[in-house]
């Protein structure tokens, strides 16, 4: 045995350094992967909701939170700002680039609530400077993306109680009408959990169409931009921060472009197949946004029938809210409107402060965990690496000791002979 690793010794050791030397060159092949995280406090602000003067906490569940901010966070606008933050640059990108370029990245980013109110984005660049800034431009676009239609919300909740206090102002002015809205509700009690859910589910669908309706709003701004060009500014690169995959006719928009490049890098702009180009985009993007401008009208008129809705469903829990705590009270009915037309006069100012100088909607989203730069990748993980590449060396190195003991044919002793015949005598080999 020690005969045959003195002679054998050499593969381990050759085998150990090639794998050693693979290892580290993989290392340095392998475009390091970093990753920053940053942790968002969203806050509920109950002060202001409608829904708690019936005894009903919001619906917004953590699940539908994080439905809501990942329409942001992984958008066409989310992601091109995170492009253009980390110099990749758009206008140089056919629209196939560009998308693929846009699906590259979102497959870096990921989100998760770690509680009912911590809200978590997370970004892995090559760099570790870049992951960090990118993360934080993420989390700062959803927060002012939020900020916006906290406010337009807002705007809506001083509506509501304008519009609620208008009606018990009439029925508290009128006990005899309460006593008429009395008898509609009495079996409402019943159904509150099926009101709630109901609520809940509306809710939810009001917040996927703010975000939609924003999109549509910021793409037909740019289109209407794009076509106020004169020729002598002419540029289609506007045109590359829409998701024309996602317009109705969008598709015809990216043939002439990838059209438009491959002509420019061939011909000046008096070429007149060129200039032909030109018109019919233009013309394109005329018949696109007249289907834009239908869809945002759709969209808004869903909202319309969806808030409509949402003010029904509340109206059914304030009638099945004074059921019950007339059953539950000697209350009359008009004591509790007239205890809900006061509370209603408090928050309405509330709402009316919170709406113009926008205090409460900003504490809402407090960065809980600030980026940071990450001193290791994730990715190559250097000590698994290099301690594969020893074990492969140790592996390979001892199968080829036995490898080559095997294939080795050379005499050293009588058990090499493998005959049974006696010997005579021994030759020397001259070294001794």
């Amino acid at each position: 045995m020690k005969q045959f690793l003195k002679r054998r010794f050499k593969l381990l050791i050759l085998a150990l350094i090639f794998f050693g030397l693979l290892g580290t060159a993989t290392l340095y092949l392998l475009d390091p992967i970093f990753e920053s995280s940053i942790t968002i406090q969203v806050q509920d602000d109950e002060t202001i909701d409608p829904l708690t003067f019936y005894g009903i906490a919001g619906s917004n569940k953590p699940e539908n939170r994080l439905e809501a901010f990942d329409k942001i966070v992984f958008s066409r606008t989310s992601i091109e700002k995170l492009v253009d933050s980390l110099g990749l640059g758009l206008s140089s990108r056919t629209e196939l680039e560009t998308r693929a370029l846009v699906d590259s990245l979102r497959e870096k980013i990921s989100t998760k609530f770690n509680q009912s109110d911590l809200f978590e984005i997370t970004y892995q660049s090559n760099k570790a400077d870049k992951a960090r800034d990118g993360v934080r431009l993420l989390a700062n676009h959803l927060i002012q993306t939020r900020l916006r239609l906290e406010e337009k919300r807002n705007r809506e909740t001083v509506k509501f109680f304008e519009n609620k206090i208008k009606q018990l102002e009439s029925i508290v002015d009128n006990p005899q009408k309460s006593q008429e809205v009395e008898t509609v509700p009495r079996q409402a009690t019943v159904n509150s959990g099926v009101l709630q859910t109901r609520l809940q589910n509306i809710d939810n669908k009001l917040m996927g169409l703010e975000w939609d309706v924003i999109s549509q709003e910021n793409r037909l701004k740019k289109l209407r931009n794009f076509l106020s060009l004169d020729d002598q500014n002419f540029s289609i690169k506007t045109l590359y921060s829409l998701s024309l995959d996602e317009v109705s006719l969008g598709a015809n928009i990216i043939d002439l472009l990838e059209e438009y490049e491959q002509m420019s890098q061939q011909f000046t702009e008096n070429y007149p197949p060129f200039k032909s180009l030109k018109k019919q985009i233009v013309e394109a993007v005329q018949r696109i946004v007249p289907a834009i401008e239908s869809n945002l009208a759709s969209l808004k008129i869903q909202q319309e029938s969806l808030n409509q809705q949402r003010m029904d469903v509340i109206n059914d829990m304030e009638l099945a809210f004074v059921a019950a705590q007339s059953q539950s009270s000697d209350q009359s009915d008009v004591s509790i409107y007239q205890e809900l037309y006061d509370d209603m006069k408090i928050k309405l100012e509330q709402a009316r402060i919170s709406y113009k100088i926008g205090d409460e909607i900003t504490e809402r989203f407090t960065v809980a965990e600030e980026p940071s730069i990450a001193e290791n990748p994730i990715f190559p993980d250097r000590k698994f690496i290099i301690s594969i590449s020893l074990i492969s060396g140790v592996v390979f190195g001892v199968a080829f000791m036995v490898m080559a003991e095997m294939m080795d044919t050379t005499i050293r002793s009588e058990k090499d002979l493998k005959l049974n015949k006696p010997v005579i005598a021994f030759l020397s080999d001259g070294k001794k």
